[in-house]
C-alpha cells in the first residue's frame, strides 16, 4: 500500500503475467480469474494463488491441445433460478411458498437477482453475509441462502435441460445453540405421547409439572 502526504491510497488490482502467449492471472474481488491468449476469461474458483496458477496450467494444456474453445452461454439468472424452485414448490403444494417469495423479493432478489448463477462462489455468498450483518441475525440470513441453494438443486436435478452445473458450497453458521421452546398443551402432549413405539416408557403429566415415569423417558 502507498502513501500520499501520510495518507494510504488503494492498491491497484492485482494482476500476475505470465510468459508471452500464456495469458494472466487477475484477482476480481477476492477469487483469482485467468485470461487466456484469446481474450477469454476464466474462474479459477479459488483465492489461492498456487491454486489460481494449476488451474492457468490446466486450462492453457486444454487450449493448446486443440479441444473447442467456445465462450460458454451466460446461462440462467439466479432469479431464473428462484422462479423454477418457487413453481417447483407451488407444484408440491407447500405450504411455506409464500413466506420463501416474500424473504426472497425482500432480501435475495434484490442481491443476486440479475446475476449469472454459474458465476457465483462462495465468496459472492461470504459477502453476502457479511453486508447483512446487524441487519438480520446470522441465523436468519442461514434461511436466505438456505432458500438460494435450494433454487440451484432444482436448476440442477429438478428441470431438464439443467439451468446450472454445479450447486456452489454455501457459508453456514453453526445453529446448535438455538435452541427453540414452546409450551405443550394436554391435547398436545397425549398426541406426543400416544405416538410413541410401546419400547419407550410413559411419561405422567399434570396442569403442574411434566414427570418421566423412567429415568430415561
Amino acid at each position: 500500500m502507498g502513501y500520499n502526504r501520510g495518507m494510504p491510497t488503494k492498491r491497484k488490482a492485482v494482476r500476475r503475467r505470465g510468459r508471452k502467449g500464456e495469458g494472466m492471472l487477475f484477482l476480481r474481488g477476492r477469487m483469482w480469474w485467468y485470461k487466456a491468449p484469446n481474450g477469454e476469461r476464466f474462474p479459477t474458483g479459488t483465492h489461492v494463488e498456487s491454486d489460481a496458477i494449476d488451474f492457468k496450467l490446466r486450462k492453457l494444456a486444454e487450449l493448446r491441445v486443440g479441444h473447442p474453445s467456445v465462450k460458454p452461454p451466460r446461462g440462467a439468472t439466479v432469479n431464473e433460478l428462484l422462479d423454477a424452485h418457487l413453481a417447483y414448490m407451488r407444484r408440491m403444494g407447500r405450504k411455506s411458498t409464500t413466506g420463501v417469495e416474500q424473504v426472497l423479493d425482500k432480501h435475495v432478489r434484490p442481491y443476486f437477482g440479475d446475476r449469472a448463477a454459474s458465476t457465483l462462489t462462495t465468496a459472492d455468498f461470504e459477502r453476502y453475509r457479511d453486508d447483512k450483518k446487524g441487519v438480520v441475525e446470522p441465523t436468519t440470513i442461514n434461511r436466505h441462502l438456505s432458500h438460494l441453494r435450494s433454487g440451484y438443486v432444482t436448476g440442477y436435478r429438478r428441470v431438464t435441460p439443467r439451468m446450472v452445473d454445479f450447486v456452489p458450497a454455501f457459508p453456514m453458521v453453526d445453529e446448535s445453540y438455538n435452541v427453540r421452546q414452546a409450551f405443550l398443551s394436554f391435547d398436545g402432549y397425549r398426541a406426543v405421547r400416544d405416538k410413541l413405539p410401546a419400547s419407550l416408557p410413559r411419561c405422567s403429566w399434570s396442569p403442574f409439572t411434566f414427570r418421566p415415569a423412567a429415568a430415561n423417558c
